[in-house]
């Protein structure tokens, strides 16, 4: 469970764009990151080396595969997984497959401006579409999503600021009940720095900040979460980073009030 909460921080708040492929620098053709565990024994750190992640880019096809294998002897994971972009950098379609067999897969569609407008996902021979309904001028958009057959339905209304950022987002019910709600906050980079979770009764039940350097890569992140009305304060999570000569990171090491847990070691095949 830890090692899932840091890397959710890695993915929600680090500032990428599928523009540049995941925000890398110098078209890099293969990326190779190991993890590495940081446990302590009677105050002895002790370092042991975690799951392998290897991912492939081809640009002509603007397309990258991703690999995990596990220690170890790094035997390849079952899983992996396909991205394809289009030629503006929008994703239009991921797929997960094991082996030669597809698990789950779905395309993207978008408008002029460049926002998804449609959204299907195959998955165990079952089909759900989500349609958006886009107001431009209000930047208010109505995402009603449903199985093929109409067994289940969800609609979420997002609505945005003058950079096209999502700054809340509210999931209602097929029958229009709130199950929750969402607000965001960005920097003036673009960065996630404040995110709040409510409930179906609009009751706060988390809020998380973050604070990015100037490679708009998070250094600092807390949260507190209120249950039963009381405020309980989550772990100091904290990054340091060292990078190559393109910019791009090259050693992540994670720490939780100030006490190092991971290290994540990565190379580049330009």
């Amino acid at each position: 469970m830890k090692k899932l909460l840091i890397i959710f921080y890695l993915i929600a708040y680090t500032s990428c764009t599928s523009l540049n492929f995941d925000g890398l620098y110098g078209h890099p053709k293969k990326v190779e990151s190991i993890d590495y565990e940081v446990i302590y024994k009677d105050t002895i750190e002790i370092i042991t080396k975690d799951n392998k992640s290897v991912t492939l880019y081809d640009y002509n096809l603007r397309s990258k595969k991703s690999f995990s294998f596990s220690p170890p002897n790094y035997s390849p994971l079952p899983l992996n997984y396909s991205y394809f972009y289009d030629k503006k950098g929008n994703i239009i379609k991921t797929i997960i497959s094991k082996g030669d067999s597809i698990i789950r897969e779905t395309t993207y569609k978008y408008n002029k401006y460049g926002l998804r407008t449609e959204n299907t996902t195959i998955e165990d021979g079952k089909k759900t579409t989500g349609k958006a309904i886009i107001d431009i001028k209000n930047r208010i958009e109505i995402l009603n999503k449903k199985s093929i057959d109409s067994t289940s339905k969800a609609c979420s209304i997002n609505k945005y600021d003058k950079k096209w950022n999502i700054i809340e987002s509210t999931m209602y019910d097929y029958k229009g009940n709130q199950k929750n709600r969402s607000e965001i906050e960005y920097d003036n980079y673009g960065n996630k720095i404040s995110y709040k979770y409510y409930n179906d009764k609009d009751v706060l039940l988390r809020h998380s900040k973050t604070v990015f350097n100037k490679n708009n890569d998070p250094i600092w992140a807390s949260s507190i979460r209120v249950k039963n009305s009381d405020t309980i304060k989550g772990k100091v999570t904290s990054f340091k980073y060292k990078y190559d000569k393109k910019n791009n990171i090259i050693e992540r090491r994670v720490f939780h009030d100030d006490v190092l847990v991971l290290i994540i070691e990565t190379k580049y095949e330009y």
